[in-house]
């Protein structure tokens, strides 16, 4: 059981949605020009305030170390309620964004990106439903 300070909510993420989380993060970074590289390091705490930039270097750089060392599929990843806050937030544009470019382009609801659009609101929820209680 990963230890974690009492402001921070440990939730256990399959392989394949930490990714998707981390591709939405770096998408979101980018189209807000947000600095993903700041002074401090990768995994510094997000004591200093929650940015995209910041939360996304973490995601990049924590939680993609944390999933080659642990290596089975899933993983305890610790946040506090402002981060996961802001991942749901990311998701939710995320799968708004992404169902309207469907829309637009008249795709089957089969499209990979109308099922991306649908994991990332379960996902969003599933966040939600796991930091509420915390």
């Amino acid at each position: 059981m990963p230890v974690h300070r009492p402001e921070t909510v440990p939730i256990t993420l399959a392989e394949r949605e930490i990714r998707l989380i981390t591709d939405v993060l770096r998408h979101a970074a980018a189209e807000c020009s947000a600095v993903t590289t700041p002074s401090e390091p990768s995994d510094a705490a997000l004591d200093g305030g929650v940015t995209l930039g910041r939360l996304t270097v973490q995601w990049q750089g924590i939680v993609g170390e944390q999933m080659r060392h642990e290596g089975t599929g899933l993983l305890s990843v610790s946040q506090n309620r402002e981060a996961w806050y802001q991942v749901r937030a990311a998701l939710s544009d995320h799968a708004a964004q992404a169902s309207r470019d469907v829309e637009l382009a008249g795709l089957d609801a089969d499209a990979p990106a109308r099922r991306r659009a649908h994991d990332a609101l379960l996902l969003a929820d599933r966040i939600a439903e796991a930091s509420h209680g915390w």
